[in-house]
């Protein structure tokens, strides 16, 4: 699943009497399988990385602007 907008039409489902608890408990835990399976190490440390790099971009762009004035 995954999807929170799947996740939340479930849930509406759920409280206008559509959809059992146990439906809603299994989407809940599909997403929630999902979204643990989307943390990663790796992706951490490559979305600090990205980071740092646009600081240190802006950084320099304002660097050059000071120099420019």
């Amino acid at each position: 699943m995954g999807n929170e907008v799947a996740l939340d039409n479930v849930n509406k489902m759920f409280v206008n009497g559509l959809a059992t608890r146990e439906q809603y408990a299994e989407a809940l835990k599909g997403f929630q399988d999902s979204v643990d399976e989307m943390h990663s190490q790796e992706r951490d440390e490559g979305t600090t990385v990205c980071r740092d790099v646009q600081r240190e971009e802006i950084a320099r762009e304002i660097a050059n602007r000071d120099r420019e004035s």
